[in-house]
């Protein structure tokens, strides 16, 4: 059993992992954790996260994906407090308190690489802890675009999909030259966006999925109503037949 002393972190060198870099591997979608304390594969993955988190001192977080598997949990490091999310989603009703931001990131899973991804540089958060309790949590700045970059690597996205790739001689542009530059890929978002609209209203199935999310979305928020409708007397005496045939 080997033990390592990294600044003030002890590292387990047996759950140090390697970091996937392939592209293909890291572009699938991740599956949902089934959190319970009879599934040793979601502790033994924390316990990997962490330590290899440890044994690089320039690492902000980590997904499962980044060391080989497909499930939604990813650990962040708070200042060497090293927290873990499961099954983590962005409140998309709380999105309205942040405002989009650039952050300039890099990823171990793409190394030598610097991009500028636009991120909300203040969300609310719903992830499940390792012994399944739901909690909540808001971010802010760093800790929102971490969290957000490694959410991106569950959905199956990396920087080199949707951010822009800068180099060195990107700081030796006058501001202007930067400006330009950062408009074009911000129109190209727009673009984007644009293009997946009109795909989804060309589609009836996806307009229909769509719509129904959107009608949801607006029940949660408050904006719709829905009202119970009182049942008829057929109705009740339907259920109370299906109740009795039941044995209930």
């Amino acid at each position: 059993m080997k033990y390592k002393k990294i600044s003030n972190n002890v590292v387990d060198e047996r759950y140090v992992k390697e970091i996937i870099t392939d592209y293909d591997a890291l572009s699938q979608a991740s599956d949902e954790c089934d959190v319970s304390k009879s599934n040793k594969e979601i502790q033994n993955i924390v316990i990997e996260l962490k330590n290899t988190i440890r044994a690089n001192s320039d690492m902000i977080g980590l997904s499962a994906p980044q060391i080989g598997y497909n499930k939604r949990l990813f650990c962040l490091n708070f200042n060497g407090d090293i927290k873990t999310f499961i099954n983590p989603v962005i409140d998309s009703a709380d999105l309205v308190k942040g405002q989009l931001t650039l952050s300039v990131e890099q990823c171990h899973s793409e190394p030598n690489r610097k991009f500028i991804r636009l991120r909300y540089d203040n969300i609310s958060v719903i992830y499940q802890t390792p012994t399944g309790e739901i909690k909540t949590v808001r971010l802010l700045g760093m800790a929102a675009f971490a969290f957000q970059h490694h959410l991106d690597h569950l959905n199956g996205l990396l920087l080199s999909d949707v951010a822009l790739e800068i180099d060195d001689d990107f700081y030796k542009l006058t501001e202007e030259e930067r400006g330009e530059i950062i408009k074009m890929y911000l129109d190209s978002i727009d673009m984007s966006a644009t293009q997946l609209k009109e795909e989804i209203e060309s589609d009836n199935e996806l307009s229909e999925l769509y719509d129904a999310a959107r009608f949801v979305e607006s029940v949660r928020q408050g904006e719709t109503i829905i009202e119970q409708m009182p049942m008829s007397d057929e109705e009740i005496e339907a259920i109370k037949k299906g109740d009795s045939s039941n044995g209930n």
